[in-house]
């Protein structure tokens, strides 16, 4: 393949349902441009127990030989019901080593005993700022890289879906004071940003009425946050929503983040 044409597949591996888009980059005399090939949902059997992500990968098992191409490169986007988020406190001359020791030990304190079988991963921040600790389960990515190898497809990447939220719209977040609110069926990840950087973080669970809920939730977690000062805006990132009336109502000044077309 040249690689003036580039052929990519993005996935979104929710509890469940998998999201697929495929689509493909070209250079023309304007740069590159970036067209949508193909989209599909394919629902599964909403994920429980302590492998609640099989479904997904057994969902995009069989989903993939319709849809998958030759040297086709593949991101896959994880669901925050299968992550956990942490804060690590920033340390002046911090090893990446002491770093990730940190992280595990306020993985321990959130998942006690299971926090043996989760695979962690810090995005480091600026100087003097904490960093985000991600953390998901071993063996699911050990199960997607075993699915990647038999169809032998190249997988460039695997994020958290906050981490890809917060890249996408990393223009309207720099130098805010807001909340971050990403909001998926069911599971919310609420966070302070102050001057566009993460000072608090949370994962909850929320109803189908979620207008209803999320006030309450955030004068309660406001609360819990402490931080120096009351964000009076919520960024909203909710794209299985489309473009519902954005609500109304609340002491906030709520604005919904709109995901590019290139999105599964």
């Amino acid at each position: 393949m040249s690689p003036l044409l580039r052929s990519e597949l993005s996935i979104v591996l929710y509890p469940e349902r998998v999201a697929l888009l495929r689509t493909e980059r070209r250079l023309t005399l304007r740069g590159y441009r970036r067209r949508v090939c193909d989209r599909k949902i394919v629902p599964c059997e909403d994920g429980v127990g302590e492998r609640p992500w099989s479904a997904a990968l057994d969902a995009l098992g069989a989903a993939l030989p319709s849809i998958i191409t030759r040297k086709m490169v593949v991101n896959v986007i994880l669901s925050n019901h299968f992550l956990h988020y942490a804060l690590v406190p920033w340390f002046d001359k911090l090893s990446d080593e002491e770093e990730l020791a940190l992280a595990q030990h306020r993985f321990e304190e959130m998942c006690g005993a299971a926090a043996g079988s989760l695979s962690i991963r810090v995005s480091p921040g600026p100087p003097g700022v904490s960093s985000l600790a991600s953390a998901v389960d071993r063996s699911l990515l050990d199960e997607l890289a075993k699915l990647m190898g038999r169809m032998r497809i190249d997988l460039r990447s695997v994020q958290p879906h906050l981490m890809m939220a917060c890249n996408s719209c990393r223009g309207a977040l720099d130098g805010r004071n807001a909340w971050f609110a990403l909001l998926e069926p069911n599971s919310l990840c609420l966070a302070v940003l102050q001057q566009g950087r993460l000072v608090w973080i949370r994962k909850l669970r929320i109803g189908d009425d979620w207008r209803a809920e999320m006030p309450a939730m955030l004068e309660r977690e406001s609360y819990l946050a402490n931080v120096e000062a009351d964000p009076e805006e919520v960024l909203l990132w909710a794209p299985h929503l489309d473009n519902e009336e954005i609500p109304t109502g609340w002491r906030w000044n709520v604005r919904q983040l709109m995901p590019s077309p290139a999105y599964p």
